[in-house]
């Protein structure tokens, strides 16, 4: 989505740009009128271009008397850290404190919102992001036409489309304002027990302009919440709640970029194309610029690949999933472990077992849990025991995202080898490197890596009846949400996974 919004905004800015500045006088008016239409009707086509997904329609429920409202407000892009540095600043004192919302991996927004909207009977994306690589049709989709992916269905108010992201990347402060705004008059028209919101420029203003767009996206939610509960409240006589979730995080340093991959697959014997031909084939799909990437092959070298590749400058770790189901993780300097999974009554255990080195940096966690008496004899412990113990590491969560990422069903075309760059680098398509002077230069943050800056997402309400965990994963918090906010005679109010459950039975509350 972020290369297809720096494309459209080098579009629209070239439309919008006085002639005189690209040296008009020199054209004949005739050609120049006929740049301008192609211009007009590039855009149009990019904006209007889709191919959609049946998918169950908007999570709302019709109101109660006596039963608050509930507003669930989705922002893509703003980071765990960055709530809390907004709550430092004295924004957002109507909120309880934030928890972490740990993403997935990768950490890309199709990818998490897909997984969030699963559990709760939306069908799966059919990639990571937009453009894709189709295993069944052996070619890479998407793009233009632009796909509607099924997830964008679970919210009721979504002014996204790929025109207004387009707007968003040319002016991302002037459309954060008006998206805050339009969710604030729309809701206000809606009678309802529950209703979802999705607002996608907040990414576009943190992408560019890093901790103080993130923070000046937080005043405005600040700004709104207030006004908009009060007018509810006139109008329906009965409260607002609003809880606001994030998809993932954003880097804190800027970007640069990861070069050379396809030349460096080649040097290793490796063929790069579109399509796979054979076992050497690798399809890349190069899109926005993030710290993560997939690749898909056969089978047979995906082994020789993790390995080949992570020693190019900037990769952080491959990993891959072995025909047994187990996953693999190699790391720079040699360094190899593997996650091993099994099903019980109470739901998913993991193992880590470290090879050699520890490319996770789990040992410490591992004999934290061992310690509590969380780890098995064989050295099982159960999901969310990994997670409590490591949501704050340098890779949250890192056992279950990376299991997830090749056993998850919320995506139909699965990498053979994803990869997660180091710190400060990125990868993604060089016109989308190219065009990122467009606004700020140097990109100020990106997501997508299994690192913590890039990861944790964040959940804030000002629900009073909400227990807060100490951190959700990213495919609890729809069901959490629903069970919490919905009216209790809504029709096929899901309830809490089990896992959630057992845990607020006895995690901490966030307050």
């Amino acid at each position: 989505m972020f290369f297809y919004g720096l494309i459209s905004a080098r579009v629209a800015r070239i439309r919008c740009a006085p002639l005189a500045s690209r040296h008009h006088e020199a054209l004949p008016q005739k050609r120049v009128t006929s740049r301008i239409l192609s211009a007009l009707v590039t855009a149009l086509f990019i904006g209007c271009a889709a191919v959609t997904f049946q998918a169950p329609g908007p999570a709302t429920a019709p109101p109660v008397p006596g039963h608050p409202t509930n507003l669930l407000l989705a922002l893509d892009g703003i980071s765990y850290q960055q709530f809390l540095q907004a709550r430092q600043r004295g924004m957002l004192r109507g909120f309880r404190p934030p928890v972490p919302l740990i993403s997935t991996f990768p950490s890309l927004t199709s990818t998490a919102f897909s997984s969030m909207v699963q559990p709760v009977g939306y069908p799966p994306s059919p990639g990571y992001e937009n453009r894709h690589y189709d295993w069944g049709r052996n070619k890479v989709g998407g793009g233009i036409p632009y796909l509607h992916f099924p997830w964008h269905d679970y919210f009721e108010i979504d002014p996204n489309t790929l025109s207004h992201k387009t707007l968003g990347y040319c002016w991302p402060r002037r459309l954060a304002r008006a998206d805050f705004r339009e969710v604030e008059r729309q809701a206000l028209e809606l009678d309802r027990g529950f209703i979802t919101a999705y607002l996608s420029n907040t990414d576009a203003f943190a992408h560019l302009h890093g901790k103080s767009g993130a923070l000046e996206v937080l005043r405005l939610l600040g700004e709104m919440v207030p006004k908009l509960k009060a007018a509810y409240q006139h109008r329906y006589k009965r409260p607002l709640y609003v809880t606001v979730l994030t998809d993932h995080g954003q880097s804190v340093v800027k970007q640069r970029p990861v070069t050379g991959l396809k030349r460096h697959l080649r040097l290793g014997g490796f063929v790069p194309g579109s399509s796979i031909k054979n076992d050497r084939s690798v399809v890349v799909v190069p899109f926005g610029y993030v710290s993560a990437g997939m690749l898909f092959l056969r089978h047979r070298f995906q082994r020789k690949l993790s390995r080949w590749l992570v020693r190019l400058d900037g990769i952080d770790l491959c990993t891959y999933r072995r025909d047994d189901g187990v996953i693999v993780i190699i790391g720079r300097n040699h360094r190899e472990a593997l996650i091993e999974a099994r099903g019980t009554a109470d739901g998913l255990e993991l193992r880590y077992n470290d090879l050699q080195g520890d490319p996770l940096e789990y040992g410490e966690i591992r004999e934290r849990l061992r310690k509590r008496g969380c780890l098995g004899p064989d050295g099982f412990a159960e999901a969310r025991e990994w997670l409590e113990e490591s949501a704050f590491a340098s890779y949250p969560d890192a056992l279950f995202r990376l299991y997830d990422a090749f056993h998850n069903k919320a995506i139909e075309n699965t990498a053979t080898v994803i990869f997660s760059t180091a710190t400060g680098r990125a990868y993604g398509h060089p016109i989308t490197r190219a065009l990122s002077w467009l606004r700020a230069g140097k990109l100020d943050s990106t997501h997508g890596g299994l690192d913590s800056d890039g990861s944790l997402g964040a959940v804030i309400t000002d629900n009073p009846v909400m227990p807060l965990p100490m951190a959700f994963r990213f495919d609890e918090i729809l069901p959490f949400a629903e069970r919490y906010g919905k009216p209790p005679d809504a029709k096929n109010w899901p309830a809490a996974p089990p896992e959630t459950e057992n845990y607020l039975a006895t995690g901490a509350s966030a307050q």
